[in-house]
């Protein structure tokens, strides 16, 4: 069994393991794995940059991973956290080379890998577009229909609503990436929490 550092995702999900408890609503859960990597007081963890959330040029690198330091502090451990894109840091994480990933949305793919905290705190999704383009919709279907091009990042979940549609896809290893395409118009429409 694997772990992972997460958010939770908008279903109704259950953690199978309270590792760290969080108070008041709290979203990204923590993942520890029972592995190698945590060690002597050490817990290793790996990311992705997810500024203003977490990444290694903010302040603390980021209100998440004080959360989390914090509570490990408490328990006795220190935390050490490397940045790389999401894909590589989940199959890292997969292959033993860290206690866990910051910041994965529990997804049930996932499940038999990864053991999910309660949530740290909540985030929403929100689905962008460039203003010119005058994308509107009542239905997630619609975008379907219109023939859009949707942009994600490798190895993110997409969103409940983009599930099972019939969309051309346009995948990059940043949300940065993902922006800049947009703005290029390589894709019609993102989503990021």
């Amino acid at each position: 069994m694997r772990t992972g550092v997460g958010a939770q995702h908008q279903n109704n999900f259950q953690p199978k393991h309270k590792l760290l408890q969080a108070t008041n609503g709290r979203l990204f859960a923590l993942l520890l794995l029972f592995n190698p990597t945590v060690y002597a007081g050490n817990v290793h963890l790996v990311s992705t940059s997810y500024t203003p959330h977490y990444g290694p040029d903010l302040p603390q690198q980021g209100p998440a991973v004080e959360i989390v330091r914090r509570a490990l502090a408490e328990l006795g451990y220190t935390l050490k956290i490397d940045y790389m894109p999401f894909a590589r840091a989940l199959h890292e994480a997969e292959r033993g080379r860290y206690a866990g990933v910051m910041g994965v949305w529990y997804v049930e793919d996932r499940n038999g890998d990864f053991l999910y905290s309660q949530p740290l705190y909540q985030n929403h999704l929100v689905l962008f577009s460039r203003k010119e383009a005058n994308i509107r919709f009542e239905r997630h279907r619609d975008l379907q229909e219109r023939q859009l091009v949707f942009g994600q990042v490798i190895g993110y979940d997409q969103p409940l609503g983009i599930q099972g549609l019939d969309l051309a896809t346009q995948e990059t290893s940043s949300d940065r990436q993902l922006f800049e395409m947009l703005i290029a118009g390589r894709t019609d429409i993102v989503a990021l929490h």
